[in-house]
């Protein structure tokens, strides 16, 4: 900003946002104040639209309420242990192949001597062995974990 004029057009671009309580101009700095609540970045690259000047912003971007935030969740990890029906080689190339192209499958281990596939991943569980099914055109259960007893 090197003039009145240019301070002025400034302050115009600036104050149609919404949540911009107060504009104020200091041309021996260069600077701007804005405030209220609104996006430094959103006004950053209005000036710059206005002006086909590189701006920069000064202060420190705002910090996010942490209690206001959810953290995205990390996906949990699972191994779920599947009976299919494998009569031949390629039965099994195929059930793992189908298996490993699935949505957050990350290991597929085949037991072809108990007809047994292990899955490892961040897969749905729950619905991987009816998609299966329609997939394999066979039957497709979990086998529930054994349980381990301690004893005292």
């Amino acid at each position: 900003m090197h003039c009145e004029g240019c301070a002025e057009k400034i302050k115009r671009a600036v104050k149609g946002f919404d949540g911009v309580q107060e504009v104020k101009g200091d041309i021996s700095n260069n600077k701007l104040t804005v405030v209220g609540k609104v996006d430094p970045e959103k006004i950053r690259e209005r000036i710059e639209q206005e002006t086909k000047k590189k701006v920069v912003l000064v202060s420190p971007l705002p910090k996010k309420d942490k209690r206001g935030e959810k953290k995205p969740k990390e996906p949990v990890v699972r191994k779920v242990v599947l009976k299919i029906r494998l009569d031949c080689e390629g039965c099994i190339q195929k059930t793992e192949r189908i298996i490993s192209k699935t949505k957050g499958v990350e290991h597929v281990a085949v037991n072809p001597q108990k007809d047994l596939v292990t899955v490892k991943g961040t897969m749905d569980a729950k619905t991987l062995p009816e998609y299966l099914k329609k997939k394999l055109e066979r039957r497709v259960e979990i086998v529930p974990p054994k349980k381990v007893h301690f004893i005292e």
